[in-house]
């Protein structure tokens, strides 16, 4: 699991201990290419470890992206396949759960914890589905999956659905995003989630969105859909290949916003 926080920019892979230390138990990796920092053990879920973001990071966040979807086969979905997801028995499942409510259409997600009671109280983390602003739904793409992989992790995983660009121009899309996070803060006792642990990630503009809330004020783009007596603001950010410069060609030429 990745988990940066957006003001100091961490990164923790939660991995096995086999591959973070040497068999006497001294770290794997030389001090100069990890510095573990004093915050981000108060971030990460136990049984991760911690380290500035390196160009050896990126090895490990290559091997996370491709050990995901491969993962997630287990489970009995295809890519692209948006077919009843196949429940693991730990997991329970919540989908089409309204979070918000643009005018009168409801905004929904979908909603994984662990079954098994407990009174701990779990890190949070949304996924937020690419498409290019202007496509996808929180199904596409084994989202289910993901969200298994991160319950079986430790965490409360949620995928949102959220206004697209040929229905609402930005902000809508930020704005929705944000109010998922308010909703998960606001239930935060009914779903065992720590309200001072809620992350975001997200996958091409989905990352993009996942940026813009680990960046803005939460009083910027809050909308109205909900929930406003309680803050947006994500203590940890991963995007996944989000567009951060959209001054480039590629993306000015097309009519998203």
């Amino acid at each position: 699991m990745i988990w940066i926080h957006p003001s100091h920019f961490l990164l923790s892979v939660r991995r096995p201990d086999a591959l973070c230390d040497r068999d006497d138990g001294s770290p794997r990796f030389p001090d100069s290419s990890f510095a573990a920092g004093p915050l981000q053990r108060d971030l990460a879920p136990a049984g991760s470890r911690s380290y500035r973001v390196s160009g050896c990071a990126a090895v490990w966040i290559l091997l996370v992206g491709l050990t995901v979807p491969l993962t997630a086969k287990k489970h009995g979905a295809e890519s692209g396949s948006t077919s009843k997801p196949v429940v693991p028995a730990s997991v329970k499942f919540l989908s089409d759960v309204e979070y918000g409510r643009d005018g009168t259409a409801p905004l929904l997600m979908d909603l994984a914890l662990p079954k098994a009671d407990g009174l701990d109280r779990l890190p949070a983390v949304i996924f937020i589905h690419g498409g290019g602003w202007a496509n996808g739904t929180k199904e596409v793409d084994r989202a289910a999956d993901k969200l298994f992989l991160l319950v079986e992790g430790g965490f409360v995983a949620a995928s949102i659905n959220y206004r697209l660009s040929g229905e609402a121009p930005f902000p809508a899309a930020i704005e929705d995003c944000k109010c998922a996070v308010r909703f998960l803060r606001t239930h935060a006792e009914e779903y065992r989630i720590d309200p001072e642990r809620i992350g975001v990630w997200g996958t091409s503009a989905g990352g993009h969105l996942a940026m813009l809330l680990g960046a803005s004020d939460p009083g910027l783009w809050s909308g109205d859909g909900g929930w406003q007596d309680q803050s947006s603001r994500v203590q940890a950010v991963c995007s996944w290949f989000g567009p951060s410069d959209l001054t480039q060609p590629n993306l000015t030429s097309s009519p998203i916003f």
